[in-house]
């Protein structure tokens, strides 16, 4: 029985993964609709040049400001498909922090 399950529980998790990938692409059509530019969190990554674990530790925890040591947290927002996203107005603020001396 257990070789029976196995492979329909294979097929289920690949079945999901495809209609998240689906709902992930539909969900940027209405935003690019709306005109809202949400950001995977590994295209902020790339952007910022710091690793995906990282970013969400921001987005989580925050990052420490160097000078006034503030906590600054990166605001998310979660798709539909349970990933967080970020709007590019709030990274761009996000970066103006850290840019600014």
């Amino acid at each position: 029985m257990a070789e029976i399950i196995i492979p329909e529980l294979s097929q289920l998790i690949t079945e999901v993964r495809a209609i998240r990938t689906q709902m992930d692409r539909i969900e940027a059509l209405l935003n690019e609709k709306e005109g809202k530019e949400y950001l995977a969190l590994t295209h902020v990554a790339k952007e910022l040049k710091f690793s995906d674990a990282t970013i969400k530790t921001w987005c989580v925890q925050g990052r420490r400001h160097p000078v006034s040591r503030k906590l600054i947290v990166l605001k998310t927002y979660k798709s539909e498909g349970g990933r967080y996203r970020v709007l590019r107005k709030d990274l761009e603020a996000f970066k103006e922090i850290f840019t600014t001396k």
